[in-house]
């Protein structure tokens, strides 16, 4: 299933908004991704989360004190402002937010007084996006570094894809890199998914 919005979020302080937002957006009818509710039973929770990134257009980064600092919602949002997602900060809770994402306008539902405005505007800013369907060219350096920092976080597909890329790079010494880590990952829980997926 494709997504049009993926909510990415820490669960120590941010599920009230959040659910509140999954419901209205849907509401609105919008298809969203919410771990808590769209993971079906015995399905593997990672390559779930990998394959709603993929597919969602909208990323909408819900900002609280443990969001900034979570490891695992930094690994949802920074990979996708270079794949042309529109990566959307919410602010809910006073925090500091992070450099990438404060190069972005957020949208400020800290006043729950004021949530139906914030939520138009949200609509607005979602409505307006017009993906230009090209991804920013990065050098073999960073998809190496992105590579691994797929796999540090256990999103093996999206590390897959990477690392296959870097298989026809022109630097030999990437290609060999590329080459030693598909050989060491492990087929059942990376290359088959993601080959399946790709019909190869």
């Amino acid at each position: 299933m494709s997504y049009d919005v993926f909510i990415s979020y820490a669960r120590r302080d941010g599920v009230p908004l959040a659910r509140r937002l999954v419901e209205d957006l849907r509401e609105a009818g919008l298809t969203v991704f919410w771990d808590q509710d769209s993971i079906a039973a015995g399905e593997n929770w990672e390559r779930s989360l990998d394959t709603a990134l993929e597919s969602a257009t909208h990323i909408l980064v819900i900002l609280t004190p443990f969001s900034i600092t979570s490891e695992e919602v930094e690994a949802e949002w920074r990979p996708m402002l270079s794949r042309g997602k529109n990566v959307i900060p919410v602010l809910y809770l006073p925090c500091d937010i992070p450099r990438r994402l404060s190069m972005r306008q957020y949208i400020d539902f800290q006043d729950s007084e004021h949530y139906q405005m914030a939520l138009a505007e949200l609509i607005d800013a979602m409505n307006s996006f017009s993906p230009t369907g090209a991804t920013v060219e990065l050098s073999a350096s960073e998809l190496y570094d992105r590579a691994k920092m797929y796999l540090e976080n256990g999103m093996q597909a999206s590390a897959v894809q990477d690392l296959l890329a870097l298989l026809y790079n022109e630097d030999e010494t990437f290609r060999s890199k590329a080459a030693r880590w598909l050989g060491n990952l492990d087929y059942q829980t990376g290359l088959k998914p993601l080959l399946t997926r790709l019909e190869i």
